[in-house]
């Protein structure tokens, strides 16, 4: 009997699988848009099922679905399209989405807007589009998402800043870059020092938070925000708490493996160092490596017996993969949880973001942490009020050096000046202390040791840096009548740096002037005040709509000092980082940061005729402290217009459009914008560096923004 049912048992699950398969169809076939461009990673699922696939690279997919199913296909941009599996034919072309058109998006001044009714150009993206990216900095996300934006990438590692320009170059100063406006707080794109990018404010931001990423490209787009937008603006909108039964909890984690892909140039590896096809001839019979510079116009590399610069021998072998063993895996790590809740009088959103980020580069790495909270609440039918505060704390180890100061320790130069195709890495890397434990100077020893400079900046110095960042804002909103409304905002965000750079000697026992430590540091505040006055009259005749918005800010930035402090001549003993400890006077200077305030006044009005021609027009004006002489004289005022105007003509004639044409809209802009100075420049101050340089007197340099009684005393 149990023979049987065994038998049985077996008899069963190999006819299931067959029958199974009997009762699904295969189904193949292509998806392309209106022009027949195939369409890749389509969303293809069996309706009701989690059963599903994408197309491939040219738009091709198969599915094994019930005969009775129906699929649908979704993408991105287009219009979801249902087709049932009995279907003839699935060559599919999907249509565009013209509900997209519709969008609400977020404009200049926080004011919101359909798209299809502006008259400038916008672009946004959707916060996950940010997040998926893992792009520590938001400029790098932006990468090829946004038509008419050239991103110039960041070398120095993960927290690097990378340049970003939208329609060209603007300026003779060299300062292209927009603002990035997070929740109502301007940021700028701030130029990092090329030879060592330590990167900017905006690498603090979690990217997890975002909702929204808007591009203002146009000077019309972004003419209320002023002079600051001279360059165009990016505004940065962040998640909310939403009304929902329960707490809401999302964590997501993210972990990625990063290795370096190639070189710029290709390394040949048939000939190694030197600049003649042969040895030089020692002593009995010895080959030596006739090694100059890092050239590699030497000898054939044929695994020969040759001494080596140090005196040691190893086998003239071409190291093909010499330049991929100066780098390391590098691993990004980063965990988000958020919660939230709310109902319909109140919400919040609390989120924690923890990244760590190890470079390909050994030795640099970054580490972030952010702690953000939103909420709002409607005291109220006149009054709501929403706001929110984010904190935080970066750390930044080691960017690569890449030239200036520190050109010797540019890894691209060694390659190129340096290290010929037979350089063998991991010998010569960990042969960079021989020199100075033998009581030499490693200066003296690089004809012997060659690139043992760098391996030794590598492995023993140090310079990290601290940052945080805390910012905050608050919004009064208060509906008057269903046709005024009042807006009162305020925000503000302090940003603090400390650096801790600790370099070792180069001559005997580490010891030499090369040897230092250096500390230095900034804090710096800035907030913003605007009240804003809606307007949305009822006009008795429905072919016309009509909004005005007037307004007032006052911006104050740049509120606070920086400092720097660094030995002089040496540590009296290696490796004890103390000021203390310096062989000279210490070098010590104080300065005051320049503030700015820009006070304005704004207005902006939207009209709109039979919901296809719509009229904007902005004006700004501000005083800048900025074009303020001391004695209170200068012409620090000047006005920012704009106008736009779009004309939607397939909602005009949409009785007797084509059926080929589904959407269409003409538009055009003028605005007239500029930029303001730098604080500083009309109050000249020309005095000598102040006196005393002890650690509890730090200097005083005078800029030309300090006046005479600014030192500490």
């Amino acid at each position: 009997m149990r023979r049987i049912l065994l038998l049985a048992t077996l008899l069963l699950c190999c006819i299931a699988p067959q029958a199974w398969a009997q009762h699904k169809k295969a189904v193949s076939g292509s998806v392309k848009d209106a022009a027949g461009t195939p369409l890749p990673g389509v969303t293809i699922l069996e309706k009701g099922t989690s059963n599903g696939t994408v197309t491939m690279g040219d738009g091709t997919f198969k599915i094994s679905v019930d005969p009775s199913a129906t699929l649908v296909f979704t993408f991105m941009g287009y219009s979801q399209q249902e087709v049932p599996a009995s279907a003839a034919s699935f060559n599919i072309v999907l249509k565009d989405d013209q509900r997209s058109l519709n969008e609400v998006v977020v404009t200049a001044m926080g004011f919101k807007r359909e798209q299809r009714k502006l008259g400038y150009a916008v672009t946004e993206l959707k916060g996950a589009e940010i997040a998926k990216t893992n792009s520590i900095n938001p400029v790098a996300a932006l990468q090829g998402k946004v038509a008419g934006v050239d991103i110039s990438g960041a070398a120095g590692g993960p927290q690097a800043a990378n340049r970003i320009v939208l329609r060209g170059a603007k300026s003779l100063t060299g300062n292209d870059q927009p603002i990035f406006v997070v929740d109502g707080t301007i940021f700028e794109n701030e130029t990092s020092d090329n030879a060592v990018n330590f990167g900017n404010a905006l690498k603090n931001f979690n990217p997890d938070d975002f909702e929204s990423v808007t591009v203002l490209k146009g000077a019309a787009a972004t003419a209320l925000y002023g002079s600051r937008a001279i360059n165009g603006a990016v505004l940065i909108t962040t998640k909310k708490g939403t009304t929902r039964k329960g707490i809401g909890v999302e964590v997501n984690q993210t972990y990625q493996i990063e290795s370096v892909f190639k070189t710029p140039i290709a390394l040949q590896n048939k000939y190694g160092a030197g600049q003649n096809p042969f040895f030089r001839q020692e002593a009995g019979g010895v080959q030596a490596i006739d090694w100059i510079g890092g050239y590699s116009f030497g000898p054939e590399m044929l695994g020969q017996n040759v001494k080596l610069p140090n005196g040691e021998f190893a086998p003239f072998n071409a190291q093909p993969d010499n330049w991929i063993n100066t780098y390391q895996t590098g691993k990004y790590s980063n965990t988000n949880v958020a919660v939230e809740g709310g109902n319909e009088k109140a919400n919040f959103r609390f989120s924690y973001s923890h990244l760590d980020n190890n470079s390909v580069q050994p030795n640099n790495s970054f580490k972030r942490d952010v702690f953000s909270l939103k909420s709002s609440a409607v005291v109220s039918k006149y009054l709501s009020v929403d706001g929110g505060v984010s904190y935080t704390a970066s750390n930044t180890l080691n960017p690569s050096r890449q030239g200036g100061d520190y050109t010797t320790e540019n890894i691209g130069r060694k390659f190129i000046y340096v290290f010929p195709r037979n350089y063998d890495v991991n010998y010569w890397s960990s042969r960079y202390n021989v020199p100075t434990l033998a009581g030499r100077n490693l200066m003296d020893a690089l004809t012997e040791y060659p690139g043992i400079d760098y391996w030794y900046a590598l492995n023993e110095d140090r310079w990290k840096r601290k940052e945080s960042l805390f910012m905050g804002n608050l919004n009064f909103n208060v509906t008057a009548t269903d046709w005024m409304k009042f807006v009162l905002r305020g925000n503000f965000s302090n940003e603090q740096m400390a650096d801790d750079r600790r370099q070792l000697g180069w001559a005997a026992n580490f010891g030499g002037d090369r040897g230092m430590f250096a500390t230095a540091g900034q804090n710096r505040t800035q907030y913003t005040l605007t009240g804003i006055a809606m307007f949305n009259p009822k006009i008795q005749n429905k072919d016309w709509d009509l909004n005005v918005n007037v307004g007032t800010e006052m911006w104050n930035s740049q509120i606070g000092h920086r400092w720097n402090m660094n030995t002089v001549g040496g540590l009296r003993t290696p490796a004890l980082y103390s000021m203390k400890n310096s062989v000279g006077t210490l070098n010590s200077e104080y300065y005051p940061l320049p503030t700015k305030r820009i006070n304005s006044v704004f207005a902006a009005a939207s009209l709109a005729y039979k919901n296809a021609w719509f009229l904007d027009v902005t004006a700004r004006n501000d005083w800048s402290s900025a074009l303020t002489y001391p004695d209170g004289s200068g012409t620090n005022s000047y006005l920012y217009p704009s106008v736009s105007a779009a004309w939607e003509f397939t909602e005009t004639f949409k009785q007797s459009m084509p059926s080929w044409m589904t959407y269409g809209k003409l538009r055009a802009s003028y605005a007239y914008v500029g930029g303001t100075s730098p604080p500083g420049r009309t109050t000249p101050v020309t005095s000598p560096v102040a006196s005393g340089t002890a650690p509890d007197r730090p200097t005083c340099r005078l800029t030309a923004s300090t006046s005479p009684n600014c030192c500490p005393t």
